[in-house]
């Protein structure tokens, strides 16, 4: 399968509209056609539409946390940061039982090496490549990093059960609101367009 990256012109098969919502939030995507839509539904097993955030559409942010930013069909921000040394800290905790856990069990899309366990705990603004960035909340933490990616399989408690004792909103010191989340990386707005690759310092 192989899709331009391109957004498609107006008037074109793949631009026509799909309307969505990601945690509550209406969002909008061009439909990036049949081909793409007969291969996905086929390996899945259940019929899907691959659709593209469509230019122009704004999805804001938490004013709360992040005020005039916008975001896609992510979560709630646009970058997510981890470090992968506080994946190997996290994984040194673990249940004598349980498996390492790997890093995209928690979806960053930026992953820093060379630093502390944890040092993102307590960035404010980092530059990745050309684009300087702005922490703005820690990433609270749902089921999904308890699903192993490859296989789909749901771990009973792991890594979340060890991540209670010493990642959640209460051993943080995060508001009270937040004291029985757990805490893996730290959600990020970029201050200006740029580029960011992969071996960015």
């Amino acid at each position: 399968l192989r899709l331009p990256l391109d957004p498609p012109k107006s008037g074109s098969s793949s631009s026509r509209v799909l309307t969505s919502r990601v945690w509550g939030d209406r969002v909008e995507g061009l439909d990036q056609g049949q081909e793409a839509a007969d291969w996905l539904s086929q390996f899945l097993g259940q019929r899907v539409r691959l659709a593209r955030f469509r230019p122009g559409f704004v999805r804001p942010t938490d004013p709360d946390y992040a005020e005039g930013y916008q975001t896609g069909f992510a979560d709630g921000f646009p970058f997510l940061v981890a470090s992968e040394a506080s994946l190997a800290d996290l994984n040194q905790r673990l249940l004598p039982s349980a498996h390492q856990v790997l890093m995209d069990r928690f979806r960053p899309n930026i992953v820093i090496s060379g630093c502390e366990a944890w040092a993102e705990d307590t960035w404010e603004k980092i530059l990745v490549g050309e684009v300087a960035m702005r922490a703005v909340k820690p990433c609270s933490r749902c089921k999904i990093p308890r699903i192993e990616q490859s296989t789909g399989k749901v771990d009973d408690k792991e890594p979340t059960e060890t991540m209670k004792a010493f990642r959640s909103g209460e051993k943080l010191g995060l508001p009270e609101a937040l004291k029985n989340d757990v805490f893996f990386g730290q959600n990020l707005v970029h201050e200006h367009n740029g580029t960011v690759k992969v071996g960015d310092d």
